[in-house]
């Protein structure tokens, strides 16, 4: 407003007074509108792109810089295990800036990153620029044992518990936890990355023995060369109780222990105790392992499907988890989504095919079941990189088929038909030992596109596939396509009090960034017809529950997470297209084929990466998420902050988008090559930073400062534990309000608060 007046002087008082009370009305529609949004209200666009106001998008890009920041390391104190240390932030571009006495390079805007090699023990760094001054002390310190779970002071834990543990310990050191009287050595079966060689975790599954009212000490003992180093980890308090364990043995040590089966595996669980799933989507894992690992060979289950269990808990120490096992060799969190009681089910359950045909966007099968017996559903026979390391990274879609494996089913009726089903060409059942198979032959191969089950009034199990989107060809634009009639669903990730990473100017987050990218994109789908849903439109906290659900429950094609990396070291740099589900992957190949083609940014990992995102695993239509540069590289962030640069790399994101849906419409798997033949027809100018970098190594991008958290669409890390705030909690979420729904046509959409 001050710059309003301030142009009183040189121009007509009269117009300028018009332009100011202008400014002043748009500025109050401005707040009202935000208001609005937070009380819940949903913003609609009624032409071919929303022109409301952001503001966000009105903000400066960056404060201009004036004094020493350092966005890394945070603490000038701290104690490191690493041989380098990398030091990154922002000063003066006017003033010289030195470590120690030398100097150190900068941008032109002042930005810097240098790496410091520490000798052991401690070490003082001091930066100067101008007359401000940092002194940072650093130790360089090599335990045996750098770090270890469970690590509370003491813990209460029932009989029975199935307790994993983990140590983090130098590579070449001989292992072992001490609990009670007994001791198991830890096997080495993953490196922790901190240096890239130094530390492996150590990792070994325990059981709490029948011993209610006793305290037992948990020691870790390492040792290397003439080493030897032990700690006592946690005092753990035995709860009493009546329960069988149900439990076999394997080793020293009692765990569950799956039967074999011709085609799905059942743990070796007494009958007596049902867990009942009380919440819409639960999420599963892999009854004969001990972790929070997310697997897109693991699919949830929908609420009210019962079975058997273990009464005990599994407690995984490193995610702070703790879960039942299921008859059905699956594990869900234990939590207040699952109620367990006494009970007994039937031995067997008869399942009756009851229709088939496509209602909205979706085909669905239904099934009259005598109970609601857990299922399996899985893509067939889909290939992955190495399923033993915990890596599901594909090369291409190789599934043909959908298997739905109906857990105890003993006798099946009705012959399932498939008529003018736009997925399916026949259906198929198959008499395992214990139970029947349906398989479901795809018309292509890699030719699916999302599902979601629910048991409906009727109690029966209906299961939805989502129908590939009609695309039509238009001469209006440059893409030759219109999206009229696909819905997308953009997350803006974090917001609020989740700010996520930080860049190295240290003046603005990552929410900041998320948003002004999903509001440039958002323009781009609308001027294509598309209607738009957005998880958040302003600086709100959104719950990853509340995203996962809105997502689920949209009827969307596809969904795109907007997010930025960060990393402790700044070689870190590039963009890449996540993805989880193997019918994810050809949707995330042309998102990042788009970028590529606009040629303004570098690659990570060759623009594709598999993760468990928490909202990429979101099984109802294809969840891209979008790691768009990193905050924490000078020559990314340069880009980033730059408005040309967003402008141009989302209309890359907008062309991936289109190009995936034509390649959807015309039936083609595999590549995204043809992604070259809808490129837009006006190429930018590349922007050029003064900073270039080399591309991470995976041992680099492992130390990555958390971004997405244990979830990843919102929260503060990346990666982490795959469950950590996981769909299942059931939670309502904060701030839900930020969701809302746009498109070419009138009418709008609010997003409810059912659980999910």
């Amino acid at each position: 407003m001050r710059k309003a007046l301030e142009g009183f002087k040189t121009i007509d008082v009269k117009a300028a007074a018009k332009r100011a009370i202008a400014q002043l009305l748009a500025l109050c529609l401005t707040l009202t509108l935000a208001g609005c949004q937070r009380s819940g209200a949903d913003k609609t666009s009624t032409g071919s792109a929303d022109t409301s106001a952001d503001t966000l998008s009105n903000q400066p890009e960056d404060d201009v810089i004036k004094g020493l920041y350092f966005s890394y390391p945070k603490s000038d104190k701290l104690t490191v295990y690493s041989e380098k240390l990398e030091f990154s932030g922002s000063c003066s571009p006017n003033e010289t800036l030195t470590l120690n006495g030398r100097a150190v390079t900068t941008t032109k805007e002042g930005y810097f990153t240098v790496s410091y090699t520490l000798k052991k023990g401690q070490n003082k760094i001091t930066f100067q620029s101008g007359k401000q001054q940092k002194t940072f002390v650093i130790t360089y310190a090599l335990p045996l044992i750098k770090s270890y779970t469970p690590n509370e002071k003491s813990l209460s834990l029932a009989e029975g518990t199935v307790l994993s543990v983990s140590v983090t310990a130098l590579t070449g050191s001989r292992v072992a936890a001490v609990f009670g009287n007994k001791s198991v050595t830890l096997s080495a079966n993953d490196e922790s990355n901190d240096d890239g060689k130094s530390y492996s975790v150590y990792r070994g599954v325990l059981r709490v023995p029948q011993s209610g009212g006793t305290k037992l000490l948990l020691k870790f003992k390492a040792e290397r060369k003439n080493e030897k180093q032990t700690v006592d980890a946690t005092t753990v308090t035995v709860q009493k109780t009546s329960l069988p364990s149900g439990l076999v043995g394997v080793g020293g040590w009692t765990v569950p222990l799956p039967e074999s089966g011709t085609h799905s595996s059942y743990a070796n669980i007494a009958n007596g105790y049902i867990a009942t799933l009380t919440v819409t989507t639960s999420e599963t894992f892999s009854g004969d392992t001990v972790d929070d690992y997310s697997r897109p060979t693991n699919n949830y289950l929908p609420k009210g499907t019962v079975d058997y269990c273990l009464p005990q808990k599994i407690y995984d120490t490193e995610s702070g988890k703790k879960y039942y096992l299921l008859k059905s060799n699956y594990r869900v969190y234990a939590n207040s989504s699952v109620k367990i009681q006494k009970g007994t089910l039937p031995s067997g359950n008869t399942v009756n095919f009851s229709r088939s045909g496509t209602v909205g966007k979706y085909y669905e099968l239904a099934f009259d079941v005598d109970w609601k017996a857990p299922f399996r559903l899985r893509l067939e026979s889909q290939k992955y990189k190495n399923t033993k390391t915990q890596d599901y990274s594909i090369t291409g879609v190789t599934f043909s088929y959908v298997d739905i494996t109906f857990c105890y089913s003993n006798k099946i009726t009705g012959q399932v038909k498939i008529a003018d089903c736009p997925l399916f060409k026949r259906a198929k059942w198959i008499k395992n030992e214990k139970d029947y198979t349906l398989r479901l032959y795809l018309k292509k191969a890699g030719a699916f596109y999302g599902w979601t089950a629910k048991y409906n009034d009727h109690g029966q199990l209906v299961f939805s596939f989502l129908n590939p989107a009609k695309l039509q060809k238009s001469h209006s634009n440059r893409y030759g396509y219109s999206l009229k009639g696909v819905k997308i669903v953009l997350d803006a990730g974090h917001g609020g009090k989740e700010s996520g990473t930080y860049g190295v100017s240290g003046k603005k987050y990552e929410k900041y960034y998320t948003l002004l990218y999903a509001n440039s994109l958002k323009q781009k789908l609308l001027s294509l017809g598309a209607t738009v849903a957005m998880t958040r439109t302003t600086d709100t906290t959104v719950s990853l529950p509340s995203r996962y659900r809105y997502i689920m429950e949209s009827q969307a094609n596809i969904g795109v997470s907007v997010h930025f990396n960060g990393s402790a070291s700044s070689s870190a740099h590039g963009y890449f297209m996540g993805y989880f589900n193997p019918f994810t992957y050809k949707a995330s190949s042309y998102l990042s084929g788009g970028v590529s083609r606009m040629n303004l940014i570098s690659k990570y990992n060759g623009g594709l990466d598999w993760h468990y995102f928490n909202l990429s695993r979101v099984s109802a239509c294809p969840v891209v998420l979008t790691e768009n540069g990193y905050l924490t590289n000078p020559d990314d962030f340069g880009k980033i902050r730059n408005a040309a640069f967003r402008n141009n790399y989302t209309e890359g994101l907008a062309a991936g988008i289109v190009s995936y849906f034509a390649a959807v419409k015309s039936g083609t798997t595999g590549s995204a090559s043809s992604i070259r033949k809808i490129t837009p027809i006006s190429r930018p100018s590349r922007v050029v930073s003064a900073v270039s970098s080399k591309a991470p190594s995976k041992a680099s991008s492992a130390g990555s400062l958390p971004s997405h958290s244990a979830s990843s669409g919102g929260g503060s890390s990346t990666g982490g534990s795959s469950g950590a705030d996981s769909f299942e909690n059931g939670a309502e979420g904060t701030g839900s309000s930020g969701l809302s729904e746009s498109s070419s046509k009138e009418g709008n959409s609010s997003f409810g608060t059912a659980h999910n």
